[in-house]
């Protein structure tokens, strides 16, 4: 599965850079709108955000309204999404 890493808003696919990347985030910057806006650019309309809180769904929300954005922090929250998806399948 492709990623886009937010060091360079561009796709990664080997394990090895995805890896490289996700450390390189960690002490510099990224660019988080570029990554979105890339994604969007590719007709993604839908992202999980995975974790505690909603903010990068509302960072996502400033970006482009039109993609629609969930957050999974619980086992509640992942039985929601996961229903939005088969109605949606």
């Amino acid at each position: 599965m492709p990623v886009v890493a937010n060091v360079n808003a561009d796709y990664l696919a080997s394990s090895t850079a995805i890896k490289e990347s996700l450390i390189r985030q960690v002490y510099g910057a990224v660019l988080w709108e570029d990554s979105i806006s890339k994604m969007a650019q590719e007709d993604i309309s839908t992202m999980v955000e995975l974790g505690p809180g909603k903010v990068l769904c509302g960072l996502v929300k400033k970006i482009n309204k039109e993609i629609v954005t969930s957050n999974v922090e619980d086992l509640t929250s992942l039985e929601k999404v996961l229903a939005q998806f088969k109605e949606v399948g």
